[in-house]
C-alpha cells in the first residue's frame, strides 16, 4: 500500500527499511540504486540462520545489480558475504570505517558532535543521540546521502545538517530527567 501512495504522490526518494532479513523481505521488490547494510549480528536466528555468514547472506539479498552498497562496519564473516554478493551483482561497496570515516569531537548528555569524512566532502554534525554506534549510523547515513547525490538526487548540505540535528528517537539511550541529580 505504501508503494502505491509513493507512486501517486510523485516521491523523489524513498527510504525503505527491510522488515526482516532482506532476500525474502517484501521490500525486495524494489530496484534500489543505493542499499545500506547495517552491522550484522546474531538476531532472528530462527528465520535468518544460525551463523553470522547465513544471516549476512540473507541480508545481502537486498543488493541489486549495479547498486551502490553502503556497508556499516562488520565482523569479517559478514563482510566477506556482503562483498561476495557485491561482486556477483557488479555492485559498488562503500565501507564505512574505511572509505567513510568519522571522529567524535564532543559528547555530553544532549548528544554528540562528530566530523564525518565522506567521499565527496567533510561534514561537521551534531546528533542528539547517545552511544558510539549512533556515530557509525550517522556516517552510514552520510555515505548513503552522498551516493544518492552522485546519482543526481542531491540533498542540500544545510538540509542534511538540519536532519541530523533534529533527529528524535524516543526511549533509545534517552535522558528522561536531570533531577534529582
Amino acid at each position: 500500500m505504501a508503494f502505491q501512495c509513493f507512486s501517486q504522490d510523485n516521491i523523489d526518494v524513498q527510504v525503505i527499511e527491510v522488515g526482516l532479513g532482506g532476500r525474502l523481505d517484501a521490500t525486495n521488490v524494489l530496484n534500489s540504486a543505493v542499499c545500506v547494510v547495517t552491522s550484522i549480528s546474531l538476531d532472528h536466528t530462527a528465520v535468518l540462520g544460525d551463523t553470522i555468514e547465513e544471516i549476512a547472506a540473507e541480508k545481502a539479498g537486498i543488493i541489486k545489480p549495479g547498486a551502490t552498497v553502503i556497508v556499516a562496519p562488520q565482523v569479517p564473516q559478514a563482510l566477506s558475504q556482503i562483498l561476495s554478493v557485491c561482486e556477483k551483482q557488479d555492485a559498488t561497496p562503500i565501507l564505512v570505517g574505511r572509505d567513510i570515516t568519522w571522529k567524535n569531537t564532543y559528547a555530553c548528555s544532549e548528544g554528540q558532535n562528530l566530523t564525518v569524512k565522506g567521499l565527496n566532502a567533510e561534514y561537521d554534525l551534531h546528533i542528539p543521540l547517545l552511544g558510539s554506534y549512533q556515530m557509525e549510523n550517522a556516517a552510514s547515513a552520510v555515505a548513503a546521502l552522498e551516493a544518492l547525490g552522485n546519482q543526481g538526487v542531491g540533498v542540500p548540505r544545510d538540509a542534511m545538517k538540519m536532519g541530523f540535528e533534529n533527529v528524535n528517537w524516543p526511549c533509545r539511550m534517552e535522558v528522561l530527567s536531570r533531577s534529582p541529580s
